[in-house]
């Protein structure tokens, strides 16, 4: 092997038979190296030692990472386990609401069914065209299209406002689901990260 080619190492978590660990750290970028000992400086002007503050700073750290890691899967868990109580709570209301618009649906079409007949039986007895009637057998057809249109307006106003309580049900369920990603962007950086 040159000393151009770098070895790959796989490194294995080994059974100890001690639960000592030790860490040897080695700075040799200059900015870096300053750091160090501009913190290894303050720490002796407190009267502590570095290596016990710099060994409970990383202790400190580990556990807080552990800590996220085990927050993050517990709130992920409560997260999905409300969406599906809710989702089931609200079954039975929905396949009543089901059952309501497609009973509708089948009231309104027998009604159009109805009108149609009508409208059929009236031509065939009177032999008339709609332009042939007068202003005054007109003016019903003319409410009648009226009311539908002003249904329609209401219809496209109702969809538009549960569009929107939709969308700012899914932003609350987002901004939940992402909660740890949106704290870590508002805590504060360690020394020495930019």
């Amino acid at each position: 092997m040159t000393k151009n080619k770098k070895k790959s190492i796989e490194y294995k978590m080994k059974n100890k038979k001690t639960q000592r660990a030790a860490l040897f750290l080695q700075f040799t970028n200059p900015d870096e190296a300053k750091l160090i000992d501009d913190l290894k400086f303050k720490i002796l002007q407190n009267g502590k030692k570095p290596t016990v503050v710099i060994k409970d700073f990383l202790i400190e750290i580990l556990q807080k990472e552990n800590f996220q890691k085990s927050f993050s899967e517990v709130k992920n868990d409560v997260f999905y386990s409300f969406r599906k109580a809710s989702y089931i709570s609200q079954i039975p209301f929905y396949l009543k609401l089901d059952e309501f618009r497609k009973e509708n649906e089948l009231m309104i079409d027998l009604l159009n069914k109805k009108v149609n007949l009508l409208i059929n039986l009236l031509y065939e007895f009177t032999k008339k065209d709609i332009a042939e009637f007068s202003p005054n057998d007109t003016e019903n057809f003319y409410y009648f299209q009226k009311l539908e249109e002003d249904m329609s307006v209401k219809i496209a106003h109702l969809k538009s406002k549960n569009a929107s309580k939709k969308r700012e049900m899914e932003v609350f369920y987002d901004n939940f689901k992402n909660y740890d990603e949106n704290a870590e962007n508002n805590t504060d950086h360690f020394v020495g990260e930019k």
